[in-house]
């Protein structure tokens, strides 16, 4: 079984603030990862596109 990691796991990973990643989710910008007793579990492919959505964050559009 790969591996699973929590919101506050996957936002220290990124280097972000875990309220970023919950607005994100939560405004339906990036998918939702499954969920286990109502706990958000994110695989190594979840954090793969996170880390892709918030790298771009950064990028001007110019």
């Amino acid at each position: 079984m790969s591996e699973l990691f929590t919101t506050s796991q996957v936002a220290k990973l990124l280097a972000i603030k875990s309220y970023q990643l919950t607005y994100a989710l939560s405004l339906g910008i990036v998918p939702e990862p499954q969920r286990l007793s109502g706990r958000r579990l994110f695989s190594q492919q979840d954090i793969e596109r996170l880390r892709q959505h918030f790298s771009s964050k950064g990028e001007s559009d110019d």
